[in-house]
């Protein structure tokens, strides 16, 4: 549909940081082959696309004043550094915002129920001379142009570069096999309280509306921290713990929200009935929390009354939940299926692999907030013994990843096909490491990098 993934994003926004372009110490296959400041420099103009609040709040020091005493305290240990997420008044639907723009826009031709099946080269292989385009309907066209952006996402792009066969029949760009490869996503999890002695308040932590968004702290390991000790970038947030009558609640919830602001796919499953008869796992409330769902003015409401009428309780309990950078890995790979779809294009099989690495840094983690919360009479983490257990964020990065040459990765550093003069890759695919921040930011912010890039390409 017009607009992708934002027609169902709930809207937060983080920043990589610098030390993401370092590369994992454990990655044997490089970072990023470009500096951080190609995509800092083009933020401003992404959160603007984004409807986010200005780029300075993502500076703590914008915050200050909002800290609780014990917030300060705890991002005065040395081992710990702030990580912002900024939302927007209300998430962009890129399909709704954009789409009469685009209809304006001099040269450009918008073609939905236009499914490219595949890529069609030339001779040598290393150039595109045409798109291959399917309707559900049956009918068939090429498309052709100067130049071919693939902007489908961290799945279906390796699946399009796969299902075209290009010059020695092992998939466009995949003469080193890897394409497919490095996929990353942000796995999540929801792991041991924080409980909280009496006196003790979090205030940024939970989540606080601004009048341009929405804003919340969460606590990562400090650059510093993280190099001395060869560590990946996770970072926590606070969600206050709920009760079970909660939990069972809540999925119910989200689905009626969903149908009175009319976000998400719609249709006949979407009604009320069935809204109140689906239930949820544990954890989702605290990965998908309210003031992600709510609109700006009631979750400003709610925010407002509780801070003015607070409970008084002896003590408060968070559940810590843990959003962790996943280190690139060959293993973990898209691959094409022998089952084909209606337009005959082969499906696609999925081997999402996580390291320990992922478990051992989350216990780092841990034990740095548990150590502040002690050493400052806050509190104490009440761990958990199971086995970790993942949700998957819906980031699908890496399986198309930028590299300075061809030997690790796919495109380079102007998210060029390596061995496609005239191919580019536009989204969350390129990412040669992912750090923990949602990616729509970076992405946003690198297509309109490639943008720039394209137009001056083209001119000449």
């Amino acid at each position: 549909m017009l607009g992708g993934s934002t027609s169902i994003w709930a809207g937060r926004s983080m920043l990589l940081q610098s030390i993401d372009f370092d590369g994992p110490s454990s990655s044997i296959y490089g970072g990023w082959p470009i500096e951080f400041r190609e995509i800092d420099e083009h933020l401003e103009a992404a959160g603007q696309y984004l409807g986010l609040p200005a780029k300075k709040n993502f500076d703590i020091a914008v915050h200050r004043s909002k800290l609780t005493p014990a917030e300060a305290t705890i991002l005065s240990q040395g081992e710990l550094a702030p990580a912002i997420s900024l939302w927007a008044v209300r998430p962009k639907r890129f399909g709704e915002i954009y789409e009469k723009e685009l209809a304006r826009a001099p040269g450009v031709q918008l073609f939905l129920n236009a499914n490219v099946t595949g890529l069609r080269t030339n001779e040598r292989g290393d150039a595109i001379e045409g798109l291959t385009v399917a309707s559900l309907d049956g009918r068939t066209c090429i498309v052709r142009a100067q130049a071919y952006v693939i902007a489908c996402g961290g799945i279906e792009t390796p699946r399009l570069l796969l299902n075209s066969p290009g010059p020695q029949g092992e998939g466009l760009g995949n003469s080193r096999g890897h394409v497919g490869r490095f996929f990353m996503d942000h796995p999540r999890a929801v792991r041991g309280r924080a409980v909280l002695n009496p006196g003790v308040e979090l205030n940024l932590s939970r989540g606080l509306p601004i009048a341009s968004g929405k804003v919340q702290l969460g606590f990562r390991m400090s650059d510093e921290f993280i190099r001395r000790h060869g560590l990946l970038n996770h970072y926590c947030t606070f969600e206050e713990e709920t009760s079970g009558y909660v939990q069972q609640s809540y999925q119910p919830f989200v689905e009626v929200m969903k149908v009175l602001i009319g976000k998400g796919h719609r249709g006949n499953r979407w009604n009320l009935a069935h809204a109140l008869r689906t239930k949820t796992n544990e954890s989702l409330i605290y990965l998908l929390s309210p003031k992600e769902i709510m609109p700006h003015w009631l979750y400003r409401t709610i925010t407002t009354a509780k801070r003015r009428f607070p409970r008084k309780r002896q003590s408060r309990r968070y559940a810590i939940v843990y959003f962790c950078e996943q280190p690139p890995s060959a293993t973990s790979r898209i691959t094409l299926a022998d089952t084909v779809d209606r337009l005959g294009m082969r499906r696609v099989r999925f081997d999402w692999q996580i390291d320990e690495a992922v478990a051992r840094n989350i216990c780092v983690l841990e034990d740095c907030i548990d150590s502040a919360l002690r050493s400052n009479n806050l509190g104490v983490v009440a761990r958990d013994d199971g086995p970790f257990q993942y949700n998957d964020a819906s980031h699908h990065l890496g399986t198309a990843r930028m590299s300075v040459d061809p030997c690790n990765g796919v495109v380079d550093a102007d998210c060029r096909v390596h061995t496609v003069s005239n191919l580019f890759i536009a989204g969350g695919a390129v990412f040669p490491t992912g750090g923990h921040a949602n990616p729509t930011l970076t992405v946003v912010s690198l297509t309109i990098r490639l943008a720039k890039h394209l137009k001056q390409l083209l001119a000449r």
